[in-house]
């Protein structure tokens, strides 16, 4: 049975643009459970204290459906950003 998932998230990508988006989120009360990365490199690394969880597919993994809420994908491209939050979307996930 999942925990209670109010408020906690997941960010997409693990780069520069994440790493700010952690530390707003953080500010703001949001646990932040993970990154989700496809750089196999980075997969169970912490950044700033946070573990790189996987790649995008854990999106339909029934660990994430069950204890995450928010998906957040501060990535520059537009088309990709856009490809990840309507797939998130598709998936039940909230994309504040």
């Amino acid at each position: 049975m999942g925990t209670t998932k109010v408020n906690k998230a997941v960010i997409v990508g693990a780069g520069s643009y994440a790493q700010v988006y952690l530390s707003y989120l953080q500010e703001a009360q949001v646990e932040v459970l993970g990154f989700l990365d496809d750089d196999v490199n980075l997969i169970g690394k912490y950044i700033n204290e946070v573990k790189v969880l996987g790649n995008l597919s854990l999106l339909d993994s029934e660990m994430l459906k069950n204890n995450v809420r928010d998906v957040y994908c501060p990535i520059g491209n537009n088309k990709t950003r856009v490809d990840v939050l309507t797939r998130a979307q598709s998936l039940g996930y909230l994309t504040p």
